[in-house]
C-alpha cells in the first residue's frame, strides 16, 4: 500500500516539474523510479520515457487549444526527440544500470 501512494506522490512530482518548466521529468523520474520505489535501472528509464511523454501529450494538447504552439520549432524539437528517444533507450541496454544514474 505504502509503495502505490509513494508511486503516485513521485508521480505528482513529476507532473508538477513537468507543468512548471516544460521539460526536465525524466531527471526526477528515473532517480525516484530507482533510489525512491527500488526499480532497476533500465526499468526506470523506460517508465519514465513512457510517463513523461504522455504528460508532454497531454500539456501539447492543452497549449494547441490555446493557439500558444509555435510549430516550426516544435516540429524540429520533435523530430530530434523521436530520432534521439529509441537510440537512448537502445544504449539503455548496453550500459550497466550504475552508470545510468552515476553519471
Amino acid at each position: 500500500m505504502i509503495e502505490i501512494v509513494l508511486t503516485a506522490f513521485f508521480g505528482i512530482v513529476i507532473g508538477l516539474s513537468l507543468g512548471l518548466t516544460g521539460g526536465g521529468g525524466s531527471i526526477f523520474a528515473v532517480p525516484l523510479l530507482i533510489y525512491g520505489i527500488g526499480l532497476p535501472p533500465v526499468q526506470a528509464v523506460h517508465i519514465s520515457l513512457a510517463t513523461v511523454a504522455v504528460t508532454a501529450l497531454i500539456g501539447a494538447v492543452q497549449t494547441v487549444k490555446e493557439h500558444l504552439l509555435l510549430w516550426q520549432p516544435a516540429v524540429v524539437f520533435i523530430i530530434g526527440g523521436m530520432i534521439g528517444a529509441p537510440l537512448g533507450v537502445m544504449y539503455t541496454k548496453l550500459i550497466d544500470g550504475r552508470w545510468i544514474v552515476s553519471g
